[in-house]
């Protein structure tokens, strides 16, 4: 029975996000359309690929996790035969679902655009460094979503998400073996990107192990 509750919370948390996962796709197709036309075109195409890779994902923690939080609708999982740990795994578990599935789908779009249909492909260290970083803006907040009460450190949250990319994407765009590449035919994988790659991977593996520790210790819902 327990597990059956899991499923159905996680389940019902994907059903709700749905029109949220179909946001990201389309930003993301719009994104991709916009492109290669120019600095104009390009300049869109980062926001909308921005917007659809991190907003959606930030929307889903803050109403389905930090909203039932604040207005007490999760104590009705106090009559369900389900543990608050299980509880806390399957709302982060679909909200990880909701935010990964696009995330990937448009990463996944990226690469065959670079690798089969002969796009440009000296952006490719730019975007991979920024999708990556995107996704360890979404691994903290969905960690303060889950584990923390506090009203300040949520707005902090907020503050990050709103304030963190632009200066990350500035830092990326002027490390030459990086930036000065972004309008080649080829991409020009250096050292530096492959560092930034390999950190932000382990920022994510370090926040989601802290956070299945956080929820292992809950002991309320409350």
């Amino acid at each position: 029975m327990n597990r059956s509750v899991f499923w159905c919370i996680v389940r019902r948390d994907l059903r709700f996000s749905g029109i949220l996962i179909a946001a990201s796709l389309i930003l993301g197709a719009v994104g991709f359309a916009f492109g290669g036309h120019g600095k104009i075109g390009s300049f869109v195409s980062t926001i909308l690929l921005i917007t659809g890779g991190l907003a959606p994902g930030i929307f889903v923690c803050s109403i389905f996790i930090w909203g039932e939080r604040k207005e007490k609708s999760r104590l009705f999982a106090l009559s369900l035969p389900i543990s608050p740990t299980r509880y806390a795994l399957a709302k982060g578990l679909a909200a990880l679902l909701a935010y990964v599935v696009p995330w990937t789908v448009l990463a996944a779009t990226a690469i065959v655009g670079y690798t089969l249909l002969s796009v440009p492909s000296g952006s490719a260290p730019l975007f991979a460094t920024m999708w990556l970083f995107l996704l360890d803006v979404f691994c903290l907040f969905l960690c303060i979503t889950l584990v923390s009460d506090s009203d300040g450190l949520f707005t902090a949250g907020i503050v990050f998400v709103n304030t963190s990319i632009a200066p990350f994407f500035f830092v990326m765009q002027n490390i030459p073996s990086i930036g000065s590449h972004v309008a080649d035919a080829t991409a020009s994988w250096g050292p530096a990107a492959f560092t930034t790659m390999g950190v932000e991977v382990v920022v994510a593996l370090v926040t989601f192990t802290f956070t299945a520790y956080r929820i292992s210790r809950m002991r309320d819902l409350v």
